[in-house]
């Protein structure tokens, strides 16, 4: 995975900016360290979701 980061000092002094995945044209704002880095984890575990959602099976009986 390939992340894009555009970052710059922010008024407070905090670093901010915003976070993408290349190819992917929705940049997310973040303001301070914390906050990218939770932005940075979302981002991959996002991208190792399965590509189809999850299927909840439930445990039937024959016998009724």
């Amino acid at each position: 995975m390939e992340i894009i980061v555009d970052i710059h000092q922010g008024e407070d002094g905090r670093p901010a900016g915003t976070v993408r995945v290349a190819g992917r044209p929705d940049a997310r704002p973040f303001s301070g360290n914390l906050e990218f880095l939770a932005l940075v984890e979302s981002l991959y575990r996002a991208d190792d979701r399965p590509s189809t959602p999850e299927t909840t099976y439930t445990k039937g009986t024959d016998n009724d």
